[in-house]
């Protein structure tokens, strides 16, 4: 389930599904800075 759906649902708030967002976010950035390095 996407977060935007968790919000629609009621099982997030929206700043939860935010803060998902950016948390999952911030993840594919660390994985892609990790890909460009080596």
């Amino acid at each position: 389930m996407k977060s935007w759906e968790s919000v629609w649902t009621g099982k997030k708030t929206p700043q939860q599904a935010l803060d998902t967002a950016v948390e999952r976010g911030n993840q594919l950035l660390r994985r892609f800075e990790k890909s460009t390095k080596s």
